[in-house]
C-alpha cells in the first residue's frame, strides 16, 4: 500500500488493512519520478535569461517550456513505474513484458491499450474509479494532464512556442500532486494485495 504513514518504513510494521509485516522501507517511485519532480521545481524557480542571454523569440523564457517538457515526461515517467509493477505483479515472464512495451510503445498505447490488458479497465474508467474514493478529482487532473501533453506535442513537433506561457507553467507546478495522487490510488487499486481499503 502507498500512503504517507512513515512507520511502513520500520520493518516488522503491520499493515491496519491486511495486516502484512514490513520487511523494511524502500522508495515506490524509481529515482527517475523524483528528478522530474526536482527539473520541474528548478525550472519554474529559475529566473529569467540575464546578461549574455539571446532569446529568439519575444514572451516566455525557456524555463516555462522546460516545466512543461519536465511535466509530460512525468506523466510518462509514472505510467511506464505503474504498467512495469502492474506485468510484475501477473509475473508475466520477461520476454512477455519486453514483447508487450514493444508492441505498446507510446504513451497512449500503454494507457489506452496495455493497460486495459492488464487491468480490465479502460484508462479513464479507472481514473474514475480511484477518484471515487478520494477528495481531489482525478478526472479534472488526468484531463489537465492531457492538455498539457497536447500542448507540449505542438511545441515539439510543430515548433508552436505560444501556447507555453507562466500560466501553464504554474498550472502544471500546482498538478505535480496530484498527478502523482492520481498513481498512487491506481497502485493501491490494482496492485496492493489488500482489497480492503
Amino acid at each position: 500500500m502507498l500512503d504517507r504513514n512513515k512507520e511502513r518504513m520500520r520493518k516488522g510494521f503491520e499493515c491496519p488493512a491486511c495486516g502484512y509485516k514490513s520487511s523494511g522501507g524502500r522508495m515506490h517511485f524509481h529515482i527517475n519520478i523524483h528528478i522530474l519532480i526536482d527539473l520541474i521545481q528548478e525550472s519554474y524557480h529559475s529566473p529569467p535569461g540575464g546578461a549574455g542571454y539571446d532569446q529568439l523569440y519575444e514572451g516566455d523564457g525557456p524555463h516555462d517550456i522546460s516545466v512543461v517538457i519536465f511535466f509530460c515526461t512525468l506523466r510518462e515517467a509514472l505510467l511506464e513505474n505503474l504498467i512495469s509493477r502492474l506485468m510484475s505483479n501477473q509475473h508475466l515472464p520477461d520476454g512477455v513484458q519486453e514483447r508487450l512495451l514493444a508492441d505498446n510503445k507510446s504513451h497512449i498505447q500503454k494507457q489506452d491499450k496495455l493497460f486495459r490488458a492488464l487491468t480490465g479497465d479502460k484508462w479513464k474508467e479507472a481514473v474514475q474509479k480511484a477518484s471515487a474514493a478520494v477528495v481531489l478529482d482525478y478526472v479534472a487532473i488526468d484531463e489537465f494532464v492531457q492538455h498539457a501533453a497536447n500542448i507540449r506535442n505542438e511545441f515539439i513537433h510543430s515548433g508552436r512556442k505560444w501556447a507555453i506561457n507562466r500560466e501553464l507553467s504554474k498550472a502544471c507546478v500546482d498538478h505535480v500532486w496530484g498527478l502523482i495522487n492520481v498513481y498512487v490510488s491506481l497502485h493501491n487499486l490494482y496492485l496492493h494485495k489488500c482489497k480492503n481499503l
